[in-house]
């Protein structure tokens, strides 16, 4: 008999707390799939000028690697042709 008046007394407090926690987890939902919305549309913006930033660094890095082969290649080239030539100094 106890029983069933302690669980009908606390049964509009469980009520309560069950749907409060069903609609905190609808909000916390609703957030993500909000900020997954923002998200996706500004890198749908800009898509394009993260493209470029990426090409961009690729081509410097490439021209960097360029520079300092056509460095040393020439430094190298410039004694061997040293010593091929009579009378002339790097």
């Amino acid at each position: 008999m106890l029983p069933s008046l302690v669980a009908t007394s606390l049964a509009r407090d469980r009520f309560i707390a069950l749907l409060l926690s069903g609609l905190a987890a609808l909000a916390v939902l609703l957030s993500a799939v909000g900020v997954f919305g923002v998200i996706s549309t500004e890198i749908a913006r800009r898509r394009k000028e993260i493209g470029i930033r990426m090409l961009r660094r690729r081509a410097l890095a490439r021209a960097a690697v360029g520079v300092a082969g056509g460095t040393a290649l020439a430094l190298l080239l410039a004694r061997l042709m040293k010593s091929l030539l009579f009378g002339v100094s790097a």
